[in-house]
């Protein structure tokens, strides 16, 4: 069995989200039930040698939340490597996704 390991490039982190260049806009993104579903793990990884245990999430338990959550179509779970099958996460698309679970969950209070 071969795994390959891709690395994601931090080229750059800004987004384009200006409205003049958007249609659909829904406000009502998922927030603390989708939040609550997210299960953060520690892990090694198969092919590295240095022992050291990573934190995160684990790619198909963020897509099955997703889903279940009616947010399949989000960016967040994307395919790294379609030959392989491999998934990786685009934290940056958790942000907006915190944001209105701390609204929620500030309104519960």
């Amino acid at each position: 069995m071969v795994f390959r390991l891709h690395l994601m490039q931090y080229l750059n982190i800004e987004n384009i989200f200006d409205r003049r260049l958007q249609k659909n806009i829904n406000y009502s993104v998922p927030g603390l039930c989708l939040i609550n579903k997210l299960k953060p793990a520690d892990f090694l990884y198969l092919n590295t040698a240095n022992g050291k245990k990573d934190v995160g999430f684990i790619s198909q338990d963020v897509a099955q939340v997703m889903e279940e959550e009616g947010y399949a179509h989000s960016d967040v779970v994307q395919v790294i490597d379609e030959e392989a099958g491999t998934l990786g996460l685009k934290y940056t698309s958790f942000i907006p996704l915190l944001a209105q679970a701390v609204k929620e969950f500030g309104c519960r209070t």
